[in-house]
């Protein structure tokens, strides 16, 4: 086997995965093959397979870049940009990502996952389908692009050493190390926010109150409460 892109997943990962060394040749399948790949290793965006006479299976993978670590129900998800979950590995360079600690919430899927012989099927009875339905198996995104790039904003002005979150509430924000949450609410305006937060945040060190918890959720009414 012949396998060009990997860069975190081994070799060796690949072959004990796909067992194809006692096989012959001509009773491979690329298309399985593939879709094996891509069931089992969720860090993979794309998968190209060519199986050649006599004795070569070509495969090229391209493997996501994660951009930011989302923790949830106790489990750590690398994200990419697009939103798309995957394993975190012992080989991934991790250090510098944000971490978002999110409160467990339930992924609804827009569109319906098919299988090949549902596909197979329906195009039997219809012809050829339309797009919404020609949905590939597999990994579906954990938060939206919109959301993701939100997160990576908003870990550009949180103080150091402040905590990331999410609630299902309030939407993201952060834990302050002097202990008060800020949230601002969903992935829009997340700069305009800040800047209100900070305004907020000057009038109530001036005043010498000790909020609890700081909304910007809305940019136009902006809230605190008080210990």
């Amino acid at each position: 086997v012949q396998i060009n892109g990997l860069e975190h997943v081994s070799l060796a990962q690949i072959e004990n995965t796909l067992e194809m060394s006692e096989k012959l040749v001509f009773t491979l399948d690329p298309v399985e093959i593939k879709e094996t790949l891509l069931a089992t290793y969720p860090e993979f965006s794309q998968v190209d397979v060519s199986v050649n006479i006599p004795n070569t299976v070509a495969i090229t993978v391209t493997e996501r870049t994660p951009v930011l670590i989302w923790r949830m129900a106790g489990r750590s998800n690398l994200i990419d940009a697009e939103g798309m979950p995957f394993s975190l590995r012992e080989n991934f360079p991790v250090i510098d990502l944000p971490v978002v600690q999110a409160e467990e919430f339930v992924t609804t899927q827009a569109e319906p996952v098919l299988t090949a012989e549902d596909l197979s099927f329906l195009e039997q009875l219809f012809g050829q389908l339309p797009p919404e339905l020609l949905v590939k198996p597999g990994v579906q995104p954990m938060i939206s692009p919109v959301m993701v790039e939100a997160v990576l904003q908003l870990s550009e002005v949180a103080p150091l050493g402040a905590n990331l979150v999410y609630t299902t509430a309030h939407g993201l924000g952060w834990q302050d190390q002097n202990g008060w949450f800020v949230y601002f609410g969903n992935a829009e305006e997340i700069y305009m926010k800040y800047a209100v937060y900070e305004a907020l945040q000057k009038q109530i060190k001036k005043d010498g109150l000790k909020p609890s918890y700081i909304s910007v959720e809305h940019v136009h009414a902006p809230y605190y409460r008080l210990e």
